[in-house]
C-alpha cells in the first residue's frame, strides 16, 4: 500500500467533500437509489463477462469473448452505467477550478505541485457549504485515489472504461484534487463516483491510477 499519512490532507479532502456537497453530489451517496441501481447493473454485468469467458473456453471450437451474447449484453449494462454517471462527472470539471493550463503539459513534480496548491487555495475562497453532520456522513462513503503521471501510457482505456471520469491521459477531474505527495496526485472521489472510478482502474494497463487503502 502507498505510505501515505491523510492526516497531512486533512483539510484539503475536507475542502473537497464540501465542494461536491455544495455541487448537490450529496443526493447520490452509497444508499441512494441511482447508486444502488447503478450497482446492481454493475453485478449484473460481472455475471455476465463471467459467462462470456466460460462460453469462450467450452467446445470444439473457441470463440472469441467479443463475439458471444453475453458480453454483448454486459457491454450494453456497461454503457448504461457510463451514461447514467456523465451528468455528475461533468461537474467535477468546473470552469471556476480550471487549472491555468492543460494537465497533459505539466511534465515535473514541481508543475503538479504547484498547480494543485493554486486549486486547493481558490477552491477553499470560493467554499460556501459549511462542515456539518450530514456533510460528515456522506465523507464516510468517498475514497482518496491516487494517480501516477510518471506512470502514465495515455492508453485512453481509463476514459472509454470510467464515461469520461478520467480523462485521456488518465487524469481524474481538477474539482476533486486534494494533494500531490511522493509523485502522486491525491483526489477524493465522491460516494456517487467510487464505481465509476473503479471500472476505469480495471482497465488501466499501467496500473497508474490506484485507491490509497490498498
Amino acid at each position: 500500500m502507498f505510505n501515505l499519512e491523510l492526516e497531512n490532507f486533512k483539510l484539503p479532502i475536507q475542502d473537497a467533500i464540501r465542494w461536491c456537497a455544495q455541487l448537490a453530489l450529496m443526493s447520490q451517496d452509497l444508499d441512494s437509489p441511482a447508486v444502488s441501481q447503478r450497482r446492481t447493473l454493475l453485478v449484473e454485468a460481472n455475471r455476465l463477462w463471467d459467462e462470456a469467458r466460460q462460453v469462450a473456453k467450452s467446445g470444439w471450437v473457441k470463440w472469441n469473448i467479443r463475439d458471444t451474447v453475453q458480453w454483448e449484453a454486459a457491454q450494453k449494462i456497461l454503457a448504461e452505467v457510463i451514461d447514467s454517471s456523465k451528468p455528475i462527472v461533468s461537474k467535477l470539471r468546473s470552469s471556476q477550478l480550471r487549472p491555468g493550463f492543460p494537465v497533459d503539459r505539466y511534465k515535473s513534480e514541481s508543475d503538479w505541485s504547484v498547480a494543485v496548491e493554486e486549486l486547493i487555495v481558490k477552491r477553499s475562497g470560493m467554499l460556501t457549504q459549511g462542515w456539518n453532520q450530514q456533510v460528515a456522513e456522506y465523507a464516510k462513503g468517498g475514497r482518496i485515489l491516487l494517480y501516477f503521471p510518471e506512470e502514465n501510457l495515455a492508453c485512453g482505456a481509463a476514459q472509454v472504461g470510467s464515461g469520461g471520469f478520467y480523462d485521456e491521459d488518465n487524469v481524474p477531474p481538477w474539482d476533486i484534487w486534494v494533494g500531490f505527495f511522493d509523485g502522486a496526485l491525491l483526489s477524493w472521489v465522491p460516494p456517487a463516483l467510487v464505481e465509476v472510478a473503479q471500472m476505469g482502474i480495471d482497465v488501466n494497463p499501467e496500473n497508474c491510477i490506484q485507491w490509497a487503502d490498498q
